[in-house]
């Protein structure tokens, strides 16, 4: 197993994504009345949270980056065209295949709901 960087599992990125969403969501509940002004502070908390979150998951990457470019470039005595720097992939690509395995995860769940359903069990009958 792999320990990635915080933040860009298929957890975070979930996270990331319903946080995002949340103020569009609470907007339409503003606007057809089910919704009261008071929530908007927990909405805003959760959007800060979100862009923090993206924002460390970036610089992480680009500190990596960094961090290899100048490894590379003090250790390698040869400077050729294949040497060229990385730029901030690192976050990128940890980032990609967790939104690409959430949707998977997405895509699976929602067809097995089409096909396989739950039981309903009514209160007082035994299973």
């Amino acid at each position: 197993m792999i320990a990635g960087i915080p933040g860009t599992g298929i957890g975070g990125i979930y996270y990331i994504l319903l946080a995002l969403l949340m103020p569009v969501h609470e907007a339409c509940l503003t606007a057809t009345g089910y919704s009261k002004g008071r929530r908007w502070g927990l909405v805003g908390l959760q959007l800060v949270h979100a862009l923090g979150i993206l924002s460390s998951v970036y610089g992480m990457g680009w500190l990596l980056a960094k961090g290899i470019n100048a490894l590379r470039f003090t250790f390698l005595t040869t400077q050729s065209a294949s040497c060229v720097q990385l730029t901030n992939v690192v976050a990128a690509t940890s980032a990609y295949m967790a939104i690409l395995t959430l949707g998977v995860v997405l895509l699976v769940v929602y067809t097995l709901r089409l096909f396989v359903r739950a039981p309903i069990l009514l209160p007082g009958s035994s299973k």
